[in-house]
């Protein structure tokens, strides 16, 4: 017996195959299931069974039959009908396409079987039929047929958002003017228009449109690939074939998508839009297409074919031209990409032999240990729930429901004291499960190891994507090994990280057992120890009640003992001296202005906060002779940073300062100019006795491995002063290792001091629910949202200002030109920015001569390029794009330009590899070489977008700020229109005439597109084609 649901599902899937022209011939198992996982699924808002069991369902509703096991046979029985409207609470499209309306008065008053029109009936409100099947989510995601980087839209936060488009309006009327532009206009098209494609692709009425001399045509997705060489002149033939009875007119053949390099041509005129052609019976018409290949990059175009016997018909054809040159081939994927395979987690215990621990001769540890640090691990039930969502399922106990009833209690409520530690305590076992998840992606089945000739004791182990950190191996690493018919695995510990591989140290049974081209399964683990770290911070906050520096509050009364205010202050860098904020900074700090509440230097790119922070550090040893400063920071290059300003021009003494490393970190990556302050002695490093370590009045060291010093039992009055650098990338339990423990809550002693900025990325985490709940925001960006530190607001329009005595806002930018900062300063810093960057410098490259307006040291250079993949990597490169990349270094490198001034900023990791590469390669400019002289292009800096700064939004912020004099930004300007920042950006760019690369005119293309199918009639008939 088939239940209302079931019947419901079958009809919804059914009405949708219909709609797309795939409902009435008989198809293939896997093409129906790649239908039904990759576009009916994300079409509905509602959850749908597997493909297996809707196939099943299919079957007891008699609605299709099973061919020879694969082949699926659409039966005619009367579908049931209880369809029913769905009511979606968002604002959407409510316009129809040229041609709906005479459609719906030609109808004379009868229903028309598919529904296609949106109907807006009361205010927010949308109703459409179920067989509509447009892609929205009316709860939390908003999914369509158009690529966006914005798809969770929550419509109960914010009503007035377009879900064709992803874009979130304020106001209704914000809502309306969105509707009216290019934007909303090309996406309702579009969107309709794709809604028909598959059925459009067909040949129709025995007419059949081929193409000849192409590199491939697939007839069943109409797409013909042409591929050609950079500045190659290439023809083709469309061939119009008539095998239907009697004669059949061809009426136009219409190029829907503007490109100047393609021409087409015909006897008639035909494509000209001159004439007509009648094609007999059994013969063909030939019209002749040509390309110019104009730079690399793949473009897209759709040919569409209009013709006419009894009634109307159209067939479509898209052109995809692949322009290569010769870098784009050398930088062809190495192998065709393969996902790793999903990793079996065994349930029980597996059973091992301890690996080769580490050589202590190697380090030299007497920092000894005299606070625990407990294992925390990961609660059973936690783990269930998180596999099913942190939500109720069939089966679950008791003890599940409780702890998941009070778990999301936590979650929904505000941070507070009382359920601070339980909440972060949950989030960190929720981040830890998911990275254990994701490390097995990058488990080895049947991979070999051979020994390491410098130190037979050890086994050499290459693992591929090592050097794009995936995964990401240190030293004390451990990796487990077993041969595949064994049940017992050997545990390794990584003794040497290289660039591609690994030395492992493996136990005596392993090592006797070796032979050399055995094969072994290879399993990565999570190292555990900077989570543990974070548990035992987040425990003692609450059992030291560090509630004043967690949720502080601030009154006047806490000026009434800072006399060092008003003190006379003799600045170590005189550019400071000039800068009214970075003062105000340093002397709040100095004075203790925010006691107990930690004090906010908020430094938007390019302000110098690294600058005031050092500078307060220098003024804290001056005004208090015997304090004793640690200086943290999320990362080691940040951390590092921190300890060479502070030893320039020896204005502090190096015996004063500790830069105090990981044990584990590798030496070579630590820079000439800190080595001699580091702790690192005689080819090893060392960690001196507490006695020893407490005389350095300066320790600078990484979060987590100030962990070391809690561990430590250093007491709480130890530390005066803590400042903490690129706060805003840390998590909340990172941020407060070195709080929890080191500082005293209540007392003289305890000033921090965050320094950062919430716009620009924050902390990169990996599990969707810890992130939904807030482990992604860090304590600088969730005190600035907290009462104490909010704007104080104005009766004028000027929006208020901070309170100085708890934050400063340093607005005076010393990096970048005023037309590269202008955009970000208007969309994250309220336009206060100010360009402070030296003339001379900001002004090197505003005369270019490849910048396509002189004085405006800004390019948008689009192009459409294929994103790939090679082997295990999941990470993408674009060869189309590092082509333009190299073009433009080497340009640069013609010039006056050094290679070590020119940075380049990619998302992925695998880009960054292809690009230094390509650096390397650099044989398609040979000509040019001549004139680069004595320049290495490897020396040109490459990194992703977190590497270049000590969430897409954020990602954008950092992107367009980094440059100083130059910024020139490549990508597809038709995807990242979609987004609201990159789309401002775009805009701006085209408004002063910056932009070049492919085609792109955004007015044009909406307004083209709706002409031509305005002259087709084709928005009368997509819903009848």
């Amino acid at each position: 017996m088939t239940t209302p649901a079931i019947r419901r599902n079958c009809n919804g899937f059914l009405d949708f195959l219909k709609s797309n022209g795939l409902g009435n011939d008989d198809s293939t198992k896997e093409k129906l299931r790649d239908v039904y996982n990759r576009q009916y699924k994300i079409s509905v808002n509602f959850r749908l069974p597997s493909f297996s069991q809707m196939l099943f369902n299919l079957k007891r509703c008699g609605l299709v039959r099973l061919k020879d096991g694969e082949y699926i046979h659409f039966t005619n029985k009367n579908r049931f009908s209880n369809r029913k409207n769905i009511k979606i609470k968002q604002n959407d499209v409510n316009k129809e396409l040229p041609g709906t309306s005479e459609e719906k008065q030609g109808s004379k008053g009868k229903k028309s079987k598919d529904k296609k029109v949106f109907n807006t009936k009361g205010a927010g409100s949308l109703q459409l039929s179920v067989d509509q099947h447009v892609a929205l989510r009316s709860q939390k995601l908003v999914t369509c047929d158009i690529p966006s980087p914005l798809t969770q839209i929550s419509t109960e936060e914010n009503p007035f958002c377009c879900a064709l488009c992803a874009a979130l309006c304020n106001t209704r009327d914000q809502l309306e003017i969105h509707r009216t532009g290019y934007r909303h206009k090309f996406n309702c098209l579009k969107f309709k228009f794709d809604l028909k494609k598959s059925f459009l692709v067909k040949n129709k009425d025995g007419v059949s449109v081929s193409a000849v001399n192409v590199t491939s045509y697939s007839q069943e997705d109409g797409v013909i690939e042409l591929g050609i060489q950079d500045g190659e002149v290439k023809r083709f033939n469309f061939e119009v074939k008539n095998d239907g009875k009697g004669p059949v007119v061809l009426h136009s053949c219409v190029v829907l998508k503007h490109r100047p390099g393609l021409t087409l041509d015909d006897h008639q005129g035909v494509s000209l839009g001159l004439k007509t052609v009648q094609i007999a019976e059994s013969e063909k018409y030939v019209i002749l297409a040509t390309c110019n290949g104009r730079s690399a990059g793949y473009e897209s175009i759709p040919i569409l074919f209009q013709f006419s016997r009894d009634d109307f018909f159209r067939v479509l054809r898209t052109v995809v031209i692949i322009t290569d040159t010769t870098l784009t081939k050398q930088l062809l994927p190495k192998a065709p990409f393969k996902p790793p395979p999903r990793a079996t987690i065994n349930s029980t215990v597996p059973i091992f032999e301890p690996g080769l621990p580490l050589d202590n001769s190697e380090s030299q540890d007497e920092l000894k240990k005299v606070l625990e640090l407990k294992f925390y691990n990961i609660p059973a039930n936690l783990k269930t729930l998180n596999n099913h969502g942190m939500k109720f399922f069939t089966g679950i106990t008791d003890a599940q429901k409780i702890q998941l009833s009070t778990t999301i209690s936590d979650f929904e409520s505000k941070l507070a004291p009382s359920n601070y530690c339980r909440r972060l305590r949950n989030l960190l076992h929720l981040e830890e499960i998911q990275m254990q998840v994701d490390i097995r992606c990058f488990d080895m089945p049947d991979c070999t190891m051979s020994v390491v000739k410098q130190k037979q004791h050890m086994l050499q182990l290459e693992v591929p994507g090592l050097a794009e950190s995936r995964p990401s191996l240190i030293r004390g690493d451990k990796i487990y090994a077993k041969k595949a018919s064994d049940r017992k695995e050997f545990e390794g510990i990584v003794h040497v990280v290289r660039l591609k591989d690994v030395w492992v140290g493996f136990g005596p049974e392993f090592r006797n057992k070796f032979v050399e081209g055995l094969k072994f399964n290879v399993r990565f683990t999570v190292n555990r120890l900077p989570v543990r770290i974070q548990h035992r911070a987040v425990d003692m906050a609450e059992d030291l009640k560090l509630w004043s520096f967690l949720f502080p509050t601030w009154d006047e009364s806490a000026l009434r003992n800072c006399p060092l205010l008003k003190s006379k202050f003799r600045f170590y860098n005189r550019l400071i001296e000039n800068n009214l904020e970075q003062q105000q900074a340093v002397r709040h700090v100095v004075a203790g202005t925010s006691k107990t509440a930690p004090y906010i230097i908020y430094g938007p790119p390019g302000t110098g906060k690294t600058v005031t922070l050092v500078e307060a550090i220098k003024q804290v040893l001056v005004f208090y002779p015997n304090a004793h400063v640690l200086a943290c920071a999320p990362t080691n290059s940040a951390t590092d940073l921190i300890a060479e300003k502070l030893i320039e021009n020896n204005q502090v003494s190096k015996e004063k300062i500790l830069r105090m490393h990981a044990l584990t970190r590798h030496f070579e990556a630590v820079p000439l100019k800190i080595r001699n302050i580091s702790n690192y002695k005689d080819d090893k490093y060392f960690l001196p006795p507490r006695s020893k370590m407490g005389k350095y009045q300066v320790v600078v060291t990484t979060l987590v491995t100030a962990g070391r010093l809690v561990s430590a039992g250093f007491p709480p009055s130890h530390f005066t002063h803590l400042f903490i650098d690129e706060s805003g990338q840390a998590v909340e339990p990172e941020a407060i290792v070195p709080i929890a423990g080191l500082l005293e809550s209540i007392g003289k002693n305890g000033q921090i001091v965050l320094v950062g900025d919430p716009k620009q990325l924050g902390p990169i985490l990996r599990s969707p629910i810890a992130i939904k709940h807030g482990l992604g925001t860090s304590l600088l960006e969730r005190l600035m949202q907290s009462e104490p530190y909010l704007r104080q607001t104005k009766n004028d329009s000027s929006g208020g200002t901070y309170n100085s005595n708890i934050i400063t806002k340093l607005i005076r930018n010393y990096r970048s030109h005023p037309s590269i900062l202008k955009v970000p300063n208007e969309l994250f810093y309220d336009d206060e920015l100010l360009a402070f960057a030296d003339e001379l410098a900001r002004n090197q490259l505003a005369e270019w001569e490849r910048l396509p307006r002189k004085g405006f040291p800004i390019i948008f250079h689009g192009v459409v390029g294929k994103d790939e993949q090679e082997e295990r990597s999941p990470s993408f490169f674009n060869r189309s794009e590092i082509d333009i990349v190299i073009r433009y270094i080497a340009d640069l490198l013609s010039g006056d330009m050094k290679p070590e001034h020119i940075g380049v900023i990619s998302p992925y990791n695998r880009q960054v590899q292809k690009i230094k590469a390509a650096l390397k390669f650099f044989s398609y400019k040979r000509e040019k070489m001549k004139e680069i002289k004595d320049q290495d292009p490897t020396k040109v800096t490459v990194g992703t977008t977190e590497e270049f700064q000590g969430q897409e939004r954020k990602r954008f912020n950092v992107a367009v700020t980094r440059a100083k004099c130059l910024l020139i930004m490549i990508g597809n300007p038709h995807l990242l229109q979609l987004d609201p920042n990159w789309d401002r950006y775009l805009d701006f760019c085209l408004k002063n005439k910056a932009y070049t690369g492919c085609y792109y005119s955004p007015n044009d293309i909406a307004d083209e597109l709706m002409q031509k199918l305005n002259n087709l009639k084709l928005g009368k008939n997509l819903v009848r084609v």
